[in-house]
């Protein structure tokens, strides 16, 4: 599967906006758990803005196993994109 092209800035601001702080300060290798003491369901909303922003659909069996920032960015590279109606 090719990469998808994915606004990457709109996704670290989603991901940013989700933990309640500036894009500047994301940390690519920043562990879910470990690092910003997230719990299941936030990780789960984090993975739902990220396919918002990047347009793409992530594999639930997929997005549990992106453990960092980082992990999931290219996860939402490697998805399919949504098509959209219209």
């Amino acid at each position: 599967m090719s990469e998808a092209v994915i606004d990457e800035a709109a996704v670290v601001a989603a991901i940013a906006k989700e933990l309640k702080i500036a894009p500047a300060d994301l940390n690519l290798e920043g562990r879910w758990e470990e690092d910003y003491n997230l719990d299941s369901l936030a990780q789960v909303r984090i993975v739902m803005a990220v396919e918002d922003a990047a347009g793409v659909r992530i594999e639930d069996r997929l997005a549990v196993q992106a453990r960092t920032v980082g992990a999931l960015i290219e996860l939402a590279r490697r998805s399919p994109r949504i098509e959209k109606a219209g």
